[in-house]
């Protein structure tokens, strides 16, 4: 399974990784072979400008270094 980590901060923009993240790890797109995870500064609940509350898997400091990609996904005042 390739790996792709999506960076999410406080007050994110949810739109930003919305259709890239449901889009990975599809059989129907042939995706299948990426998993999602997403990291932060801790492990603690994100919420995004529109409200949507991410509990992260990784803290930054845990990002294996074998990942396919890193996503930046925007934030406010970031």
């Amino acid at each position: 399974m390739k790996k792709i980590i999506f960076i999410i901060l406080d007050k994110f923009a949810n739109w930003e990784l919305a259709y890239l993240s449901a889009a990975l790890g599809e059989k129907q797109l042939g995706t299948e072979q990426y998993t999602v995870l997403y990291a932060s500064t801790d492990k603690e609940v994100k919420t995004s400008i529109g409200n949507l509350k991410a509990l992260p898997d990784l803290s930054i400091w845990e990002i294996p270094e074998d990942i396919s990609a890193l996503v930046f996904i925007g934030a406010e005042g970031s």
